[in-house]
This record gives C-alpha cells, sequence and structure tokens, in this order.
C-alpha cells in the first residue's frame, strides 16, 4: 500500500515536472519562478517525512506514552514538547525535552525513553527533525 502511494506521489512530481518545464517557454521571468519554485517544493516534499507520518507514529504508541504519565498519580494537566530526528530506518536517533509543564524529572526521563523506541517505518529519506512536538496530558476523567 505505503509503495503504491508512493509511485503515485512520484508520478505527481513528474506529471508537475513536465508540466512546469513545458510551461517554462511561454511564461514571463517571474512566473516561471514560481512555477519553477512550486515543483522544486512537489519534490522536496516527495521525499521527505510528513508531520502526518510523525503523528501517526505517536498515535500507534500513545498506550505506552498514556502508561508513563499512568505511574505518576496526582499529575494535573499538562505538555512535554519533545524535539526529535528521525532516521531514514525509522529510528529516533535523537531525542529531548524541549518545553514542560511538569517539574518532574523523571517523568520527562520515561517520556524520552518511550519515544526513542518508537520506530516510524523506514523510507528512502533523509534524517527529519523536529523540535517540538506536543505531548498533552489529560488525566483520566478531566473534561477538555
Amino acid at each position: 500500500m505505503k509503495m503504491r502511494i508512493r509511485a503515485v506521489v512520484f508520478s505527481i512530481v513528474l506529471s508537475i515536472i513536465a508540466a512546469t518545464v513545458s510551461s517554462c517557454t511561454t511564461q514571463d521571468p517571474r512566473e516561471q519562478a514560481r512555477t519553477l519554485a512550486k515543483a522544486r517544493y512537489a519534490e522536496v516534499y516527495a521525499k521527505s517525512r510528513t508531520l502526518q507520518e510523525v503523528q501517526e507514529g505517536f498515535d500507534r504508541n500513545k498506550e505506552e506514552i498514556a502508561r508513563v504519565f499512568e505511574g505518576h498519580p496526582g499529575l494535573q494537566p499538562g505538555l512535554i514538547a519533545v524535539g526529535l530526528t528521525i532516521q531514514p530506518d525509522g529510528t529516533v536517533s535523537e531525542c529531548s525535552v524541549t518545553s514542560s509543564t511538569f517539574s518532574d524529572p523523571d517523568l520527562e526521563s520515561q517520556i524520552l525513553e518511550t519515544v526513542r523506541k518508537i520506530t516510524f517505518g523506514s523510507r528512502n529519506v533523509p534524517a527529519f527533525s523536529y523540535s517540538g512536538y506536543p505531548i498533552n496530558y489529560f488525566p483520566p476523567g478531566h473534561a477538555l
């Protein structure tokens, strides 16, 4: 399924590039620059992880993350933001707390340990860094 999606995305990128090349001969220079920038963006986007992929990885592991919070009774609602780098093989190579509303180094350490274990799936893309992925905590029964 993922390979089929990648093939479709690649096909779309090729179509955009082909359209760009053919339209550049009839456009004014500013329009040519805009068209080429759009094509370049589409090409780069197809060769990078997306925030949706990152969200899906965290969603697949939300129970493990919830267990960490549950191991710290009495916590009030809060947020831990983590910076992470995902390698092409889908592993997390770097992970740190970028901000936290909790004053609990043990909790933060356990969250980082859990995030490091998440695998995001192997893709033929460069390493992807995100500087502040938010992990929200709401105690059971807390109204949003």
